[in-house]
């Protein structure tokens, strides 16, 4: 006998999700990286300023550690203005500090690394879906080495990040279009932090606002 589908699950409506996800279970991905138990600190590298605030750096650099601290996978993470300001401070434009001087200099004992690579409110195909991308290292401090990724991914995990498509008239005021990079550099820092701790398959609530 061939199961009916009921007319509203037909056409690819977003009911679907909910639908499957009350009936099947959420499921879960597991961490790709465990971080060690350890004071941490989140360095946000964007030197090429992709990002269109700097103010946003700090966002997504507190994004990440907030995630993380949230869900208990470290005890303390450094502020991120506190990392940025060490940074400034101590690098000359002719002398770049290593990810481990740093380190050493914040005194913590592990360090995420993300660098941003792209930032951009439209997709490529010229639709309004804000996009993000930004590769992750993790270094272990005493360890002086670098725990993820695996070496054969040398720039590091490549981490893509979406939210729902926004009205283009949205960015013709500022206030408007820096929510929109609010919400787009949050979405980002919380996938990187996703990669340190097992989370469910759907995230409802992101699926729900999604077209």
């Amino acid at each position: 006998m061939v199961a009916t589908v009921p007319a509203f699950l037909a056409g690819g409506c977003n009911i679907v999700a909910p639908i499957a996800y009350a009936i099947e279970g959420p499921g879960t991905i597991d961490a790709e990286h465990h971080l060690l138990p350890v004071r941490t600190a989140v360095l946000v590298d964007d030197r090429d300023s992709i990002l269109p605030r700097t103010a946003l750096r700090v966002e997504l650099g507190e994004a990440v550690g907030k995630t993380l601290l949230d869900e208990e996978v470290v005890p303390e993470v450094l502020a991120t203005r506190d990392v940025i300001a060490y940074v400034r401070a101590q690098e000359r434009e002719d002398a770049r500090l290593s990810m481990q001087k740093i380190a050493e200099g914040l005194k913590v004992k592990q360090l995420i690394y993300v660098e941003v690579m792209s930032f951009d409110l439209v997709d490529r195909g010229g639709s309004p879906r804000p996009t993000a991308t930004a590769y992750v290292k993790v270094l272990d401090i005493d360890g002086k080495q670098r725990s993820y990724p695996p070496a054969d991914m040398i720039d590091g995990r490549e981490v893509t990040a979406q939210i729902r498509e926004v009205d283009p008239e949205l960015y013709r005021t500022p206030s408007a279009r820096r929510t929109v990079e609010d919400q787009l550099v949050t979405r980002l820092g919380r996938q990187i932090a996703r990669l340190f701790f097992e989370h469910e398959r759907l995230d409802l609530g992101e699926n729900l606002q999604s077209r």
